[in-house]
Formats: C-alpha cells, sequence, structure tokens
C-alpha cells in the first residue's frame, strides 16, 4: 500500500512545517508521489463538503423540514478548512444560512485576526 499514517506530538501548527517542506520539495514529490490530505489540501476540502450535504440531508429527514430550509453549522475551527468546504457546499447551493465558528487551543485564526500571528 502507498498510504502510511504517522503520530506526532503537538497540534496542527507543528504539523504543517513538515508537510509544507515536504510539499515544495519537487524532486521529492515526484520520486516518492507524495501528497498530503490536510487543510492545506483541497482535496480534502471538497471531501468535506460531502459531510455537510449528508449532514444536512440528515436534518431536513428527521426535522422533517422542506429540502429548500436554512440551517446553521457550527464547527470548531482551527484554520478554517472545515469551514472552507462548508462555505463550498453552500456556494454549492446546499440551504446554509450561517456558519458559526468557535475556536480552541488550535487557535490559528484567531490569531492571525486579533493579532496579525499566523504561524
Amino acid at each position: 500500500p502507498n498510504v502510511r499514517v504517522y503520530a506526532f506530538e503537538g497540534d496542527g501548527d507543528d504539523m504543517d512545517a513538515p508537510i509544507k517542506s515536504v510539499s515544495t520539495d519537487s524532486a521529492l514529490k515526484e520520486s516518492r508521489e507524495v501528497s498530503s490530505v490536510n487543510s492545506i489540501n483541497v482535496g480534502r476540502v471538497l471531501a468535506q463538503v460531502v459531510h455537510y450535504i449528508w449532514t444536512y440531508l440528515q436534518v431536513v429527514k428527521q426535522e422533517e423540514l422542506p429540502t429548500s430550509t436554512e440551517i446553521d453549522f457550527a464547527v470548531p475551527c482551527g484554520a478554517l478548512g472545515n469551514v472552507t468546504a462548508g462555505m463550498v457546499a453552500k456556494q454549492m447551493g446546499l440551504a446554509i444560512r450561517k456558519m458559526l465558528c468557535g475556536t480552541n487551543v488550535n487557535d490559528i485564526f484567531h490569531r492571525a485576526i486579533s493579532k496579525g500571528d499566523f504561524k
């Protein structure tokens, strides 16, 4: 198999440095056919669009709502990859009224907005 999973200590920000290093090394990428699936990869964002569509369909079915009913999503956020998927789903026509974002220890977005620190 060409898929490997590695554990690491730290948070998503700690993980980004080696991923960015590998993703900018053209020779390594070509020789090892390397790619990443995290918020810096549009493949992950597009795959998460499906989660929003599935969740939306479950909510309107369970609540017996018309399929045009707009709903809100509340999402914990770090660098906003997941919320980006929600916004893409909305742009594709999914009836989303609001995306509510909350931060936790993975607060890269909050730091970027409040302090200009995007590290």
